[in-house]
């Protein structure tokens, strides 16, 4: 009996055992659902994670855009003399709340570009994309091997469909491969510039403490 699986991580899977009598499956039939299953397991992995991602990327990208908003007109109004009705609770100290608001903004903004939210979205529609095509040529490729068939297949077409099966397999993980190391890459520039940030802010910090101590 197969274990329950972590769904967060896409799993690999042994075709031994996998056969009608528990050993290495021979019917062409049975290979290739299981190639099959494993494509669109694949493939409904990065749909179901991208919807996540692109919730929270347009969230983070919304509340960037209405903060800078608000950055601008918070100082804006600070000008007015005479406010409305039931915004003369700013007064004339409203533009500090400007500078709150923008930095809100690039919050946002930060979060979104350190974690890759937005970057991850686009990854994950683009490998999930990718496997579709694979999976609709490696579709339409087996119904064309199979119509060789007059009753049963000869030696040379059983090679030619288990090359298909075995490069469609190494395609599915291929486009898997490049979109983690795609997210490797990424993940690893954020955080050189996230420590060069934070060296910048202590270097900063103890260059202004050093000059009022002079």
């Amino acid at each position: 009996m197969d274990q329950p699986k972590n769904k967060r991580n896409i799993h690999p899977a042994a075709f031994w055992g996998k056969g009608k009598d528990g050993n290495l499956p021979t019917d062409f039939d049975e290979v290739y659902h299981l190639v099959e299953d494993l494509a669109l397991a694949a493939i409904d992995w990065y749909l179901k994670r991208k919807a996540a991602k692109s919730w929270i990327s347009t969230s983070l990208r919304l509340g960037a855009i209405l903060f800078t908003a608000l950055g601008g007109l918070f100082p804006i109004l600070a000008g007015i003399e005479q406010l409305p009705q039931g915004l003369q609770w700013l007064g004339k100290d409203s533009s500090q709340y400007g500078y709150i608001a923008l930095a809100l903004a690039a919050t946002c903004l930060g979060l979104d570009h350190f974690f890759g939210f937005s970057t991850a979205w686009m990854r994950f529609m683009t490998t999930q994309f990718a496997l579709q095509k694979a999976l609709a040529e490696f579709q339409i490729d087996w119904i064309m091997l199979l119509k060789e068939w007059e009753k049963h297949p000869d030696p040379s077409q059983e090679k030619k469909m288990l090359e298909r099966l075995k490069a469609f397999r190494l395609q599915v993980l291929s486009e898997i491969e490049k979109e983690t190391l795609t997210w490797v890459e990424e993940f690893k520039s954020n955080l050189k510039q996230l420590e060069e940030r934070a060296e910048a802010q202590m270097k900063s910090k103890d260059q202004s403490q050093a000059s009022r101590s002079g």
